[in-house]
């Protein structure tokens, strides 16, 4: 799928929006719609808040091209990498009630054996991992190497979200979907969001499609990822 065009297109469009408050939700939905041929994507849920409110909401295409089964309020879609900034404002709770602080190295509460054998590994902190400047890989290949020194510089890395998970579960005793329906889902009325493949999602979900529109299997998750596995 072409993202990165998507995604400018997208911000065109919000732009739109927010420049011209006569703009009419008739054509805010004609410009998805052409983004969504152009883009090579099935289905969209955009919704739009002002003041906290919601002011706009979309639900557009397909759930599946095979079925043709439109998109509705409540499909759920795979969020991939925006489980790291629901885990972020977890972390960040967290660290406001004193369990962790972000610039302790997380050594300092847990070890973890994947990255111990480098004696860099005791000088990363939380805000390190949250600001993607740990010097991991986004994902190892084989046995997981810094690629830089920690603080050095940026450097997009799942493995580090992965790593902090594993502190905050051993901090909380608790584990990552627990923590986040207790701390964020369930709070915020968000009653079909989670970080596991629940049995309730599969009658709306929004399947996985490759760039030629072809239907791929559901992801049916089953292990919490800080950076990944948001349904």
């Amino acid at each position: 799928m072409q993202f990165p065009h998507f995604t400018f297109s997208l911000l065109m469009v919000f732009n739109l929006i927010i420049s011209n408050a006569a703009i009419n939700a008739q054509s805010i939905e004609s410009s998805l719609y052409s983004l969504l041929k152009e883009s090579y994507t099935p289905g969209i849920t955009l919704t739009t808040i002002e003041n906290g409110k919601i002011s706009d909401s979309f639900h557009l295409g397909y759930k599946s091209t095979d079925s043709k089964s439109p998109v509705t309020s409540s499909t759920v879609f795979s969020a991939a990498s925006l489980s790291k900034c629901v885990f972020g404002y977890i972390v960040i709770q967290l660290a406001d009630e004193g369990l962790i602080d972000l610039n302790t190295p997380l050594n300092d509460y847990f070890i973890y054996e994947d990255i111990n054998h480098d004696e860099r590994a005791a000088t990363v902190t939380g805000k390190m991992v949250l600001s993607h400047t740990t010097g991991l890989p986004n994902w190892r290949s084989g046995k997981l190497e810094f690629r830089n020194d920690p603080g050095d510089k940026f450097g997009y890395s799942g493995e580090g979200y992965v790593w902090l998970q594993k502190v905050i579960e051993h901090i909380t005793e608790s584990d990552l979907e627990s923590l986040a329906q207790k701390m964020v889902f369930q709070p915020l009325g968000m009653n079909r969001t989670s970080y596991v493949f629940l049995d309730q999602f599969d009658d709306d979900y929004a399947l996985p499609h490759d760039n030629m529109l072809m239907t791929n299997s559901k992801f049916k998750i089953a292990q919490a990822n800080a950076a990944h596995s948001l349904q």
